[in-house]
């Protein structure tokens, strides 16, 4: 019955959509793609003491999208999933602003908003995501969108609520954004093997700190103000290119001392960022930049740069000489440097400790052996928290819209540093399967 009562908003939206009183005349009408991905995980060793030892895990999340045309000007975007797993204790139907409402959401908007579309301008109002990145995998720039975390090897990424109007010149556009709160994302549940600093960057209930165990407690994670950021994306006769500027609520959390003793709050302070990045194109290769830099209001948390610089090759001669039908590789580099700490009387623990991926090399070689099948593998290595991934991934595809892949991942770290090092214990063999149709 939950699941039948969180399809209904759903339900409700598309049958209004549908209804003569919007020129539809049936689902007929809409071009609606669906995708469903199902993993099924064996993990090679028992579960770290005090959490839920899963040996085996299974989860099946499905989505859906499609986009109304409402005028020859105006359009709606509409996509959602559904997410089940086996040992998650999900709850909650849409992710909203109350973090205590929506820690683990089983379904979700991805997207859902208005667009109109002007010779000039375009105005985005609702849900939507916001794709700036120019890394391969460790982007500063894509800031604003949301994920859900609840299941880590099956996660979802959104879009955030916003209005946006987007003005284009020749040498590219200007976008102006503004989100009325700061939301939530869905994280795994408490005391499962997936739990620990993670992929949020919240502080966990329970935090080992110089020796001592400290209590978290979380505040609402939004705030009177609301986040707004600036971006100018521009095209040049070498390179692509995008700047831009913010201010909002930090995405990496900090403590504030609480009434009792070794008692923190988990809190986002607002801060001013300042971020950009570049992708230049070689012949078979490409070179890229993200930077962002925050200051954080009145010494609330560390103020810092982060920067990644990358390569991404591709190897189609070589590729050709071992009968390879492809050959590609990237290397990245984040560093993160601290410009001036946390300063605050009241605030203790900086986002130091839940900033991911600190002075982090990521490299990924992917080769497609035939048409159908590709092997991958993906090396991760933390130099600053001293914590390390590995992804070895086959994939077989049976046609363009059905895949099948076999990976092992395994990961290394220091318990309770790193997120690699709570989930030191969670090497495992995952077998997906995707289906678009």
């Amino acid at each position: 019955m939950r699941q039948i009562a969180t399809l209904t908003p759903l339900a409700l939206i598309s049958t209004a959509l549908v209804s003569p009183a919007f020129g539809f005349d049936g689902l007929d009408d809409l071009d609606i793609s669906h995708s469903v991905k199902s993993t099924a995980t064996a993990f090679t060793d028992d579960a770290p003491e005090g959490s839920r030892n899963n040996a085996y895990e299974a989860s099946l999340l499905y989505s859906a999208d499609t986009t109304l045309y409402l005028t020859d000007t105006v359009s709606m975007a509409i996509s959602g999933y559904i997410h089940e797993a086996s040992h998650t204790q999900i709850s909650g139907a849409f992710v909203g602003p109350n973090q205590s409402e929506s820690k683990s959401p089983y379904g979700d908007f991805i997207e859902l908003g208005l667009r109109w579309d002007g010779d000039y301008d375009t105005i985005k109002i609702g849900k939507w995501k916001q794709n700036y990145e120019f890394a391969e995998r460790l982007t500063l720039l894509n800031r604003y969108n949301l994920g859900d975390y609840t299941v880590p090897l099956n996660n979802v990424n959104t879009g955030n609520w916003l209005t946006q109007w987007q003005h284009f010149f020749d040498s590219g556009n200007l976008n102006v954004t503004v989100m009325p709160f700061h939301p939530a994302t869905g994280q795994p549940a408490e005391g499962s093997r997936w739990s620990g600093a993670n992929s949020n960057g919240n502080l966990e209930p329970q935090f080992t700190f110089g020796g001592q165990q400290f209590t978290y407690s979380d505040e609402t994670i939004y705030s009177a103000k609301p986040d707004i950021s600036v971006i100018w994306e521009g095209s040049a006769d070498l390179f692509d290119y995008a700047i831009g500027a913010s201010r909002a609520q930090s995405l990496y959390s900090v403590s504030k001392d609480g009434d009792q003793l070794n008692e923190r709050k988990t809190v986002y302070p607002h801060a001013t960022g300042i971020f950009g990045g570049i992708s230049y194109p070689l012949d078979s290769a490409r070179l890229f930049m993200e930077a962002f830099y925050q200051n954080t209001d009145d010494g609330k948390d560390d103020d810092f740069i982060r920067v990644n610089t990358g390569i991404a090759m591709n190897f189609y001669n070589y590729a050709e000489k071992l009968n390879f039908e492809d050959l590609n590789v990237s290397f990245e580099f984040l560093a993160d440097r601290t410009v001036r700490d946390q300063s605050h009387p009241d605030y203790s623990t900086p986002s130091y400790y839940s900033r991911p991926f600190q002075n982090a090399l990521y490299a990924v070689v992917s080769a497609k052996l035939t048409s159908e099948w590709t092997l991958s593998q993906e090396l991760a290595r933390g130099f600053s928290k001293r914590d390390s991934l590995s992804m070895t991934k086959l994939s077989y595809s049976f046609d363009d819209s059905t895949d099948l892949s076999l990976q092992y991942t395994s990961f290394d770290g220091i318990r309770d540093v790193s997120l690699f090092g709570n989930w030191k214990d969670n090497d495992n063999v995952t077998l997906t399967f995707t289906k678009d149709f």
